[in-house]
């Protein structure tokens, strides 16, 4: 049975589908659609998935997998759900940090999850704690990864069977 078919099966209507799947289900089915439309650009869904694996590449190259938290730090736009997605992909999970929200309050945030690993934009300028990296969105969508497709949403580590 083809992934549309699994979707669009009575049961699926019922069944809880992985958020990576459906994404995949909508790149596959409409990839010039518009995906996303933010204040700083416009992507389609080939574009999305496109620069998701990217930066999902870029987090694997740091160790980045099922289990670890990330923290994401970035203003409302296009670049954040491509940021969630990315994270999404590894399998591992996201903690929000707010850019405004002053440093102390980052600073406890970062620590008591125990992120190792935050996204951010390049230009913050926010200090995280000792021991956390830092990659920057703009590099990770700029420079290509190791190989993106070690991470791609049709891994069968990455995705329970439906």
């Amino acid at each position: 049975m083809s992934l549309t078919e699994k979707l669009l099966a009575p049961s699926a209507r019922t069944a809880l589908v992985d958020p990576m799947v459906r994404f995949r289900y909508a790149v596959d089915s409409a990839p010039n659609r518009t995906a996303v439309h933010g204040s700083d650009r416009t992507l389609t869904f080939a574009e999305l998935d496109y620069r998701t694996r990217q930066v999902a590449g870029r987090l694997a190259d740091h160790g980045i997998g099922r289990g670890a938290r990330v923290g994401v730090s970035l203003h409302r736009g296009a670049d954040l759900v491509v940021a969630l997605l990315a994270v999404w992909r590894v399998g591992a999970a996201y903690v929000p940090l707010d850019p405004a929200y002053p440093q102390d309050r980052l600073t406890y945030m970062v620590e008591s999850a125990d992120v190792r690993t935050v996204l951010a934009e390049a230009d913050s300028g926010t200090a995280w704690p000792t021991g956390v990296a830092t990659i920057s969105l703009a590099d990770a969508v700029s420079t290509q990864a190791t190989d993106p497709d070690v991470v791609a949403a049709e891994s069968p580590s990455r995705i329970p069977p439906m």
